[in-house]
C-alpha cells in the first residue's frame, strides 16, 4: 500500500495529461543524444524531450557571450552517430549550436521535444511502477507520466552564475556583466574591459573583446595553466582526403581519446616536466622578458584543474599586440572609476566581467521524491556515474571533467537503454541500484580543486571506494565497463509488477562476452590502466584538445606516450585475434592449392553444391541456418574464399584471381562441375569462375550477388574502402577493432536491414572473425579490388551459357535488385530473377525460403555425383 506521504505527494491519474514509455529532460547535447539512443536501441518506445528553454542546444544556446567556443576538441564532444562534419576541431559557439540543431533535425528528435517545459519536480510511485513529473508550461502547472526517467539537464543552475561579493560593487560607475546573462546590447566597442577569472571563459572573452574594446584587462588572483593548439587539427584533414569518412572520423575521434589518456598519464607521472613544457610553449609566444612565471605558473600540479586551451594562440596575440594584458592580483574593493587591488594600484574600467565560475546543481534543480521520500542526490552514491543509489528507472547524464561530455553521457545512454531493455525482456518494471556490502566508502564525486566544484560539494552525489560506484573519469576504463558488464551485474536490483522496492532482487548474470567485445574491453582496460599507472588519485584536464597541445610540448614524453598507445593497440588486436579464434574456431578440414591452405566444409552426400560467401563473412555464413537444409539430401561444400575466415589470403585480391584460385580447389577436391551458390561479392566470385573456367561449372544459383560497378560503398562496408595497403594494414592492428566494438551493431544491423542480426550472429556467423587483423585486411582488399574486373565481366555475360539463376531480397539495403539483378538478367540468356522478402542477409534471414529455392535449382542442373 502507498504510503501517507505519498499519498499527499503524488497526483492522482486522472490529473496526469500525458504518458510516455521514456521522458528526457533537457535538449542541449545529453539530450539529443540520449533522443537517438532511445528511438533507435529501444524502438517502439514512446518517448519526449522536455525543455525549459525555447531552443535546442543547451548550454549552447544559452551562453552567447563574444568568442564562445569549445575546450575540448569536436571530434570527441560531437555525437558518435553523427561526427563533427568540419575540419576545425575546436568551434565557435554559434557552429556547435547550429550542429546540435541539425542533428535533432536529421534523424527526427526535434519531433519529440517540447519547449518552454521546466520541470519542478518528479515523483515515483512504485505502486504504479512510474514517474510523474510536475511541470510549468505557459504559466500553468500539469503533469506527465513515463516508466523510465533521462535527466540530461548538465550540472551547473541556469539561472545564474556564481559572483562572489565584492566590496564596493554598488558604487561602481560603469557596468557589471556576468557571462551567462550577457546583454545582447552590451557595447564594449572603445571601451576599457576587466574580465574578472582565470578560467576558459575567461580566456575566451579576452581575446574577443580586444578585437573592439580600448583595452582588455584579465584579472586572475592566480594563474591556470594555459596551452594553445591550432583550430584545424592536420590529421582529420589528411585521414578525410585518404580514408572512409567512417574509418577518417572513428581514426580522428580515438586519436584524440589516446592521446588525452597518455598524455593524462605521462603528466601525472611527471609533473615537472609537463609543467616546464607549458611555460616553455607560454614563453615561444610572448615577448622576450615576459614574467611568465607571476602570469601563468600556477601553485599546483598540471591537470590538477583544467587546463585551459586557446586555440591558434589568440590570447597570447592578443597580449603580445598590446591590446590586452594579465594583472596577478587581488581585489580590495571596487570604486566608481574601477577595481583597486591589494598591491595599491587601481585598475580603470568601464566595464566589468565577473567571469567567476558556475554555481552547480543536479537534475536541473528538480526535486526527486521516491514513494513520498525526497531524496537528496547529495546523500546518495552514483552507480556507473549514471544512477542514483536507491532511485528506481532514473538516469542522469554527468559527463567528464577531463574529457568531453558528451563520451561518457552516450554511454550513460547506452546503458539506460541496455536497462531499458533488459526491464521489459525479463517481465520487470523497475530497476534501481544498491551497494552490494556496507564497505563502500564514499568519496567525492569530482576528485577536483576547481573552485566550483568545492562550493558544489553539498549538491553532487558520491562516488564509491570501488566498482560499480567508482567514477573513473576515464573513458576507456568506462567503455570497458559499460560494453562488458551485464545489466544483472548483483547491484542492480528489479522487481516485477506489484512488489514494493524492498522485495528488489539483485540476479547476476551467467553472460560471457563475444570475444569481440571481450577483446576490445580487455584491451581498453589495459591502455587505460597503462596510462593510469603510478596515479594514485583522479585529476581533470581540459580534455582531448587540450592533450593534443600539450603533446605537441612535451615532446620525447608525448612521443613515448603515443608510442605506449600504439603498442598497447597492437597488443588489443592480437587479443582480440585470439579471443576471435577462440569464439569461432576453424571448423572444416584444409587442403593445399598452390602453396595455399584452403579452408572448406564438405557434410552430406547427393547433388554437389559449392557455396562462396560474401564480402567480410566466411562460410559460417552459409553454416548458420543454410547447410543442415541442404545437407540432408545434398553434397554440400562450404568454401572460405582466399584470406577469409580461416583461407591463406593470395597474392591478388581480385575477383577473377579469387575465382581462379577457387576453381584449383575444386578441381584438387575432384568435383565436376558442380552447382555454384554465391553470395554478395561471393556471387562475382562464382561468375568469373563460370567466365573463365565454364567446364568447371554445371550452374549458378547467385544470391543478391554483386554483378555489376557500384558508384558508392554501402554503409555496411565502409569503414573497409582503405585504398593504401600500408594504411590497410596499420588500421588492421591498431585502429580495426576497437572500431568494429564501436561500430560493429550499427555495421550488423546496415548489412541485415531491414531485418534483425541475430544476436549470436558474431559467433554462430562467423561474425567475430572481422576482429582478427588478417581478416580485416583482406575484406578491405577484397572491397578495393573487386572495381577491376567487374567493367570486362560484363561485357561477357552474353557469352554465359549454363543455367543461371538470381535470388535477391526486395529491401536490400546493400546491392540494388534492380541495378545488380534485373539489369544481370536481361544480359544472360539463359538467367532468371527471383525476388523475395528480405534484405541482403537472406541466406540467413531467410533460410526455407532460399534452400528451397537452391534445391529446385539444383535439380535442373547436372552436377558431380559420388558414385
Amino acid at each position: 500500500m502507498a504510503s501517507a506521504a505519498e499519498t499527499r505527494q503524488t497526483p492522482s491519474s486522472a490529473d496526469i495529461s500525458e504518458r510516455f514509455d521514456v521522458l528526457i529532460v533537457g535538449a542541449g547535447l545529453s539530450g539529443i543524444d540520449a533522443g537517438y539512443r532511445v528511438s533507435t536501441e529501444c524502438p517502439g518506445k514512446s518517448y519526449a524531450i522536455l525543455e525549459a528553454r525555447d531552443a535546442i542546444g543547451g548550454t549552447w544556446d544559452l551562453f552567447r557571450y563574444p568568442g564562445i567556443r569549445s575546450d575540448s576538441d569536436m571530434y570527441t564532444l560531437g555525437f558518435p552517430f553523427h561526427p563533427w562534419p568540419s575540419d576545425r576541431a575546436i568551434a565557435d559557439g554559434e557552429a556547435i549550436r547550429d550542429y546540435i540543431v541539425d542533428t535533432a533535425q536529421k534523424f527526427g528528435i526535434d519531433r519529440h521535444i517540447r519547449f518552454d517545459c521546466k520541470v519542478v519536480a518528479a515523483r515515483w510511485s512504485t505502486q504504479n511502477a512510474e514517474w510523474v513529473l510536475e511541470i510549468e508550461e505557459n504559466g500553468e502547472t500539469r503533469h506527465v507520466a513515463c516508466s523510465f526517467l533521462y535527466m540530461g539537464s548538465g550540472y551547473y543552475d541556469y539561472a545564474g552564475g556564481h559572483t562572489p561579493h565584492f566590496e564596493g560593487a554598488e558604487s561602481f560607475g560603469g557596468e557589471i556583466v556576468h557571462p551567462q546573462q550577457w546583454p545582447e546590447d552590451l557595447d564594449y566597442a572603445d571601451k576599457r574591459v576587466v574580465v574578472i577569472g582565470s578560467g576558459a571563459t575567461a580566456v575566451t572573452l579576452v581575446p574577443a573583446m580586444a578585437r573592439t574594446a580600448a583595452k582588455v584587462t584579465m584579472l586572475q588572483r592566480s594563474p591556470t595553466y594555459i596551452v594553445a593548439r591550432p583550430s584545424e587539427d592536420a590529421i582529420s584533414r589528411w585521414t578525410h582526403e585518404h580514408l572512409p569518412k567512417a574509418l577518417a572520423d572513428g581514426i580522428t575521434k580515438w586519436k584524440s581519446v589516446g592521446l588525452g589518456i597518455a598524455t593524462y598519464g605521462y603528466a601525472r607521472r611527471k609533473p615537472a616536466k609537463v609543467k616546464a613544457a607549458i611555460l616553455d610553449g607560454v614563453r615561444e609566444q610572448l615577448p622576450e622578458g615576459y614574467p611568465v612565471e607571476r602570469d601563468f605558473e600556477p601553485s599546483y600540479n598540471p591537470w590538477d584543474q583544467r587546463i585551459c586551451l586557446v586555440p591558434d594562440a589568440d590570447l597570447f596575440d592578443t597580449i603580445r599586440n598590446g591590446d590586452a594584458e594579465i594583472v596577478t592580483d587581488t581585489i580590495e574593493r571596487f570604486t566608481p572609476e574601477g577595481i583597486a587591488l591589494t598591491s595599491g594600484r587601481e585598475l580603470p574600467a568601464d566595464i566589468i566581467v565577473t567571469a567567476t565560475g558556475l554555481t552547480l546543481t543536479m537534475v536541473g534543480g528538480v526535486e526527486l521524491f521516491v514513494d513520498g521520500e525526497r531524496v537528496d542526490p547529495a546523500d546518495r552514491l552514483v552507480y556507473k556515474g549514471m544512477m542514483l543509489e536507491g532511485v528506481p528507472n532514473m538516469a542522469l547524464a554527468f559527463g567528464y571533467t577531463n574529457a568531453s561530455w558528451t563520451l561518457k553521457c552516450d554511454l550513460s545512454a547506452r546503458h539506460a537503454c541496455r536497462l531499458i531493455n533488459y526491464l521489459d525482456a525479463h517481465d520487470k518494471v523497475a530497476c534501481l541500484p544498491r551497494p552490494a556490502h556496507l564497505g563502500i566508502e564514499p568519496e567525492p564525486m569530482l576528485d577536483f580543486t576547481s573552485g566550483y566544484v568545492q562550493r558544489a560539494a553539498k549538491v553532487l552525489p558520491k562516488q564509491g571506494s570501488e566498482a560499480p560506484w567508482k567514477v573513473h573519469q576515464n573513458y576507456a576504463l568506462d567503455l570497458a565497463s559499460h560494453k562488458l558488464s551485464p545489466v544483472a551485474d548483483g547491484t542492480m536490483h528489479f522487481i516485477e509488477a506489484g512488489q514494493v522496492l524492498d522485495d528488489a532482487v539483485a540476479p547476476t548474470s551467467n553472460r560471457k562476452p563475444v570475444a569481440v567485445a571481450a577483446a576490445s574491453g580487455i584491451g581498453a582496460s589495459a591502455a587505460a590502466l597503462i596510462a593510469r599507472r603510478g596515479v594514485k588519485r583522479s585529476a581533470s584536464s581540459g580534455g582531448a584538445g587540450a592533450a593534443l597541445a600539450l603533446a605537441a610540448r612535451i615532446g620525447g614524453g608525448a612521443a613515448l606516450a603515443g608510442l605506449v598507445g600504439g603498442a598497447a593497440l597492437v597488443g588489443f588486436a592480437a587479443l582480440s585475434r585470439s579471443r576471435a579464434q577462440a569464439a569461432v574456431p576453424a571448423d572444416g578440414r584444409f587442403v593445399r592449392v598452390n602453396g595455399k591452405r584452403v579452408h572448406y566444409r564438405d557434410v552430406g552426400s547427393g547433388p554437389t553444391i559449392v557455396m562462396i560467401h560474401g564480402l567480410a563473412g566466411q562460410m559460417r555464413n552459409f553454416s548458420y541456418a543454410l547447410l543442415d537444409k541442404l545437407a540432408s539430401d545434398h553434397r554440400v561444400i562450404l568454401i572460405d574464399r582466399p584470406g577469409s575466415g580461416y583461407s591463406d589470403p593470395i597474392d591478388s585480391a581480385t575477383i577473377r584471381s579469387q575465382a581462379a584460385h577457387i576453381g584449383d580447389a575444386l578441381q584438387t577436391l575432384g568435383l565436376d562441375r558442380p552447382l555454384v551458390v554465391g553470395h554478395s561479392l561471393g556471387g562475382a566470385v562464382a561468375l568469373a569462375l563460370a567466365l573463365d573456367r565454364p567446364d568447371q561449372v554445371g550452374g549458378l544459383a547467385l544470391l543478391a550477388p554483386l554483378t555489376h560497378p557500384m558508384d558508392e560503398v554501402s554503409e555496411a562496408f565502409d569503414g573497409l574502402a582503405i585504398a593504401s595497403p600500408t594504411a590497410r594494414l596499420a588500421v588492421a592492428w591498431t585502429l580495426a577493432t576497437p572500431m568494429m566494438m564501436l561500430r560493429g551493431k550499427k555495421g550488423a544491423q546496415a548489412a541485415f536491414a531491414p531485418e534483425p542480426a541475430p544476436d549470436d550472429f558474431a559467433t554462430r556467423g562467423g561474425g567475430a572473425l572481422l576482429a582478427r587483423p588478417g581478416n580485416f585486411q583482406a575484406a578491405s582488399a577484397d572491397l578495393n579490388a573487386a572495381p577491376a574486373d567487374l567493367p570486362s565481366m560484363v561485357a561477357r555475360y552474353p557469352s554465359l551459357e549454363m543455367p543461371v539463376s538470381v535470388l535477391f531480397g526486395r529491401d536490400d539495403p546493400v546491392l540494388d535488385p534492380e541495378a545488380q539483378g534485373e539489369a544481370f538478367v536481361a544480359a544472360v540468356p539463359r538467367a532468371d530473377l527471383t525476388l523475395i522478402e528480405g534484405g541482403h542477409m537472406i541466406p540467413v534471414t531467410q533460410p526455407d525460403t532460399v534452400a528451397d529455392w537452391i534445391r529446385e535449382r539444383a535439380l535442373d542442373f547436372p552436377s558431380d555425383r559420388p558414385e
